[in-house]
């Protein structure tokens, strides 16, 4: 793979608040991006903050 930047995409019902995995999710992203990797998510619900901080798919 090398150097080749990857597009990732996380999935879950929700992305909201302070619950375990958007805390785990938003650790992943911050090492993935500065790994210069582009991250995306899809859930059905998505707080204003996360919304601000990712496109959806």
């Amino acid at each position: 793979m090398g150097n080749s930047r990857v597009r990732i995409g996380f999935v879950s019902t929700r992305f909201a608040g302070k619950d375990g995995v958007s805390l785990e999710v938003e650790k992943w992203v911050s090492v993935l991006e500065g790994m210069g990797h582009e991250c995306f998510n899809t859930s059905i619900i998505l707080s204003p903050i996360w919304s601000a901080r990712w496109r959806r798919c």
